[in-house]
């Protein structure tokens, strides 16, 4: 162990605590938003870990988030607004599938859907699983119309 008296006497990624550096742990994104609890977990397994430090790859911090929070991955969310974002996903996704089956399969079009669709998609904890497979569907349709606009 490494001796110190500040922060910056110790390896990246430690902190200075009663003279010695010590490793930092890893944090939840946005603390859990404050509704839920962080937990580290092994990535391979998935089991639960008492400990997990920044730079170690074989593990991931997670939120648990509290009961209404379930189902947003900070718990950013509760419930009510989860199913709002994930209905509105829904909906965006088959807007942009209606637009790509009704639009000529020109170079253009083909690069505006391919954009559109991975804006659609950057939340996945808001995709329902309805949405999920239309997303597939609409990838598959999309690939298919590529190679026509070539």
């Amino acid at each position: 162990a490494t001796i110190c008296s500040v922060n910056s006497e110790c390896f990246a990624n430690a902190n200075c605590e009663n003279g010695f550096c010590v490793a930092s742990l890893k944090r939840c994104s946005m603390d859990c938003s404050g509704h839920g609890k962080c937990v580290f977990v092994n990535s391979g397994s998935g089991l639960e870990l008492s400990e997990c430090y920044v730079g170690d790859s074989q593990c991931t911090a997670l939120c648990r988030c509290d009961e209404d929070y379930l189902g947003s991955a900070l718990c950013t969310m509760n419930s009510t607004e989860l199913l709002k974002r994930k209905e509105i996903r829904n909906q965006l996704v088959s807007n942009l599938a209606r637009l790509a089956e009704n639009e000529y399969p020109d170079r253009e079009a083909v690069g505006g859907w391919i954009n559109s669709l991975s804006e659609v998609t950057q939340r996945q904890d808001e995709l329902s699983s309805n949405a999920s497979t239309a997303v597939i569907d609409l990838t598959k349709f999309i690939l298919s119309q590529a190679t026509i606009a070539d």
